[in-house]
């Protein structure tokens, strides 16, 4: 009789062993927002000198974990084509950026109002004949292979010419394998600064330096990257979030990250 009680009692065990090691996971992943983000996109997302991941972004995921009362995983992808990849797979819940989205994909995506406006800068070589937008139409314009200005491209009928890096992309302007190209205004100012030679001639009488110098071309369709939150057949879980970004700009939490992540207030268009 002993023995059947032992038996049994090690049964229920087992029973109980199986059940935690399936359980837990689950509730784990339950206590987790898995939140997908550019791996290479300053000052949005990108990694420190600890290979740990920081920006806007990443200080806005944050802060939805606390409002939802959850832990964060960053899940980084290389472009927006694998953070719509992530979502669909479930290998994250909530993606932070700017997804392109045909119109098939609408009902399957569901994204937050923008939350963040970030210029979007086309600029090309001083000497360049091609200053207007419409003079650009059907011509190579470069862009970044994880650049989110693809819908601006087909707007304006630009040809995307991708490259991997902003040193490269200004080495395409420069050597004019592109008539111009298109960056965000923190990545463009943030490289003039290193390079004032592309400001401005540090010699005035030499023309080689005058041609190299990088002008702007302004036209209104050159329009802001709307950064939303967005989620994958989750009405849920986006209304939650939407929900915490909308007390994060009434209580002045977002307008803190944009001011320390970009010098100013880009929390309204």
């Amino acid at each position: 009789m002993k023995h059947i009680k032992h038996k049994y009692l090690w049964s229920l065990l087992l029973v109980f062993a199986v059940a935690i090691v399936f359980i837990t996971p689950t509730i784990l992943a339950d206590d987790t927002l898995k939140v997908g983000i550019l791996e290479s996109d300053a000052p949005l997302s990108s990694r420190n000198k600890s290979n740990k991941m920081h920006g806007a972004n990443v200080a806005v995921a944050k802060e939805i974990a606390i409002d939802l009362h959850k832990e964060v995983q960053f899940v980084p992808a290389e472009s927006n084509k694998q953070l719509q990849q992530k979502l669909k797979n479930g290998t994250i819940d909530l993606a932070l950026g700017t997804l392109c989205k045909n119109k098939r994909s609408t009902k399957d995506f569901q994204s937050s109002a923008p939350f963040l406006y970030v210029e979007n800068i086309l600029f090309r070589r001083s000497d360049s004949k091609k200053k207007s937008t419409k003079k650009l139409a059907d011509q190579k314009v470069g862009i970044l292979k994880n650049g989110s200005q693809t819908q601006i491209f087909k707007q304006l009928h630009f040809k995307r010419h991708p490259y991997s890096s902003i040193s490269q992309l200004i080495d395409a302007v420069e050597n004019k394998q592109v008539k111009a190209a298109i960056l965000t205004g923190p990545q463009y100012t943030a490289y003039l600064k290193k390079h004032p030679e592309l400001v401005a001639a540090k010699d005035k009488t030499d023309k080689k330096q005058k041609q190299h110098v990088l002008k702007r071309i302004k036209d209104p369709q050159i329009t802001a990257q709307n950064i939303q939150a967005t989620t994958y057949h989750d009405q849920k879980l986006n209304k939650k979030v939407t929900n915490s970004l909308e007390e994060m700009a009434k209580d002045g939490r977002l307008n803190q990250i944009s001011v320390k992540y970009f010098g100013k207030d880009i929390t309204y268009p």
